[in-house]
């Protein structure tokens, strides 16, 4: 499995609120799917928030399994 971007900072992690679950694209032989997290917080008396996805790549076995080959994180928005 490859990392490309880092991942959600480990203190965001557990404030992350799952937005959305979408396969971004499909084919005979991949599938290729995002998460979305928002992460809430308050600084500087503030609200902000990010908006993080993980993006996985799974290659199609031919008795219809999904396998992992690829993870990736990003940053959406802040």
């Amino acid at each position: 499995m490859q990392r490309k971007t880092q991942p959600v900072p480990v203190e965001d992690v557990q404030a992350a609120i799952p937005l959305g679950n979408c396969d971004v694209c499909e084919d005979a032989s991949f599938l290729v799917n995002r998460l979305y997290y928002a992460v809430p917080k308050f600084e500087g008396g503030q609200f902000q928030c990010a908006l993080y996805y993980e993006e996985n790549t799974f290659r199609k076995e031919k008795d219809g399994d999904l396998t992992l080959v690829r993870t990736e994180y990003g940053v959406e928005a802040t």
